[in-house]
């Protein structure tokens, strides 16, 4: 053994000696002196001093605890958590910290949130999988592998969808008290300095670096009209449907609850349209069963009613405008979208409004197969259904009310 080596081991051999007798001394209730021998496995300079640090700055800590030394016990817990994130002492020491009334900021990791998102930019503009999949966990995480699986080619999609968001990052609010371990970062549409999407982060389990959790939606900074609002609060609900369909195949939600419950985006407000008159605020309504293959002309999602002959409407592409109401109905139908008061029961030709109304009332029948095949018939219909489907929602009977509910929310 060369003289180096003698050194190197000596040194360990001293070190774990100390560790040793500060371990015993603590089990002995003995604090000042577990202290003494503990202190010097934390102050050592030696390079092996690394591998005992961890143990001897936590028993170190919980022996000033025991003196009520408080201040100090604190400053060992600190100093473990952010020096030896990989030691099986880092949770205990976090918790231990934070029921000392430490202050939790101080054990917030070095990288900031929006040091993270540079970095995720950074590696969805090179095409790097891997380093943008550990950046990311939760929802975000998910859509991610969605969106690089997806017909291959994973780096360039990447690359291509997530390369060049045209957002700058701003300030991260980090939460405090039963929001701890979280932040939200603020990011402003390059071309908008009235608006800001709001970015959700959290912390690894072992609270040593922030993570993209999911996107939350948009805060609007300043004073808006009405109708730039419901406009806005549309292109967030277009931006969340299409994160929705890079986990989902392609398919946009159900309805608009799936977003929220499925956390792609948790704001309530930005599912309201507000009525520009009278303050009122009301759902949009939702048209289910679209995919990223549908028509571009047609419509996601719109203003629950119109407002001056005009009503506000989100696409399947994302992007969100105003149109005339006639418009829109005239859209509605092309796409079979029967959302309620657009079709009149005066617009359903008189032959089919007498079928229609015969179906209904064979929903009340006794016999299972008439009202199996009555409801069968009426689906099929579709669209031109709804209006008269819409009359018996309060039927006295309450098979026929139960079975309209039902054939109302199949559409």
């Amino acid at each position: 053994m060369n003289a180096v080596n003698a050194i190197a081991l000596s040194a360990i051999i001293a070190l774990s000696g100390w560790l040793r007798d500060g371990l015993k001394e603590y089990d002995a209730k003995n604090y000042d002196k577990a202290i003494a021998h503990l202190s010097k496995v934390c102050e050592s300079k030696e390079k092996g001093a690394d591998r005992f640090r961890d143990i001897a700055l936590f028993y170190r800590a919980k022996s000033y605890q025991e003196r009520k030394k408080n201040k100090e016990a604190l400053a060992d817990l600190a100093r473990l958590t952010k020096e030896y994130q990989k030691s099986i002492f880092c949770a205990n020491a976090r918790k231990l910290y934070l029921n000392l009334g430490g202050d939790p900021n101080k054990l917030l990791p070095a990288i900031s949130p929006k040091q993270v998102w540079e970095k995720f930019v950074a590696a969805a503009k090179a095409g790097n999988t891997d380093a943008a999949l550990k950046l990311s966990t939760g929802a975000w995480h998910e859509m991610l592998q969605k969106t690089i699986r997806r017909n291959g080619n994973g780096g360039k999609r990447l690359a291509r969808e997530f390369g060049k968001i045209p957002f700058v990052a701003g300030k991260a609010i980090i939460g405090k008290g039963k929001n701890a371990g979280t932040a939200t970062l603020a990011m402003r549409p390059q071309h908008n300095r009235d608006d800001e999407i709001l970015l959700d982060f959290i912390l690894d389990e072992k609270g040593s670096r922030w993570l993209i959790k999911g996107f939350k939606g948009m805060k609007r900074m300043r004073r808006q009209g009405v109708g730039i609002s419901n406009l806005n609060n549309l292109k967030q609900i277009g931006l969340a449907c299409r994160m929705y369909s890079n986990c989902k195949n392609e398919n946009f939600p159900p309805n608009l609850n799936a977003l929220k419950t499925e956390g792609f985006l948790e704001n309530d407000a930005i599912y309201l349209w507000t009525h520009s008159k009278t303050s009122q605020k009301i759902p949009f309504i939702y048209c289910p069963g679209l995919t990223e293959a549908s028509s571009v002309e047609f419509m996601l999602a719109a203003a629950p009613m119109p407002l001056d002959g005009m009503r506000e409407t989100l696409y399947v592409d994302g992007h969100a405008k105003t149109v005339s109401e006639k418009e829109f109905k005239r859209l509605a139908a092309s796409q079979k979208w029967a959302p309620r008061g657009v079709l009149k029961k005066k617009d359903i030709p008189k032959n089919k409004r007498v079928l229609i109304e015969k179906l209904i009332k064979q929903l009340g029948s006794k016999e299972f197969k008439i009202r199996r095949d009555a409801k069968k018939s009426l689906v099929s219909m579709g669209y031109e259904a709804t209006p008269i489907l819409e009359e018996h929602l309060k039927s006295p009977d309450p098979e026929i009310k139960m079975s309209v509910k039902e054939i109302l929310n199949i559409q």
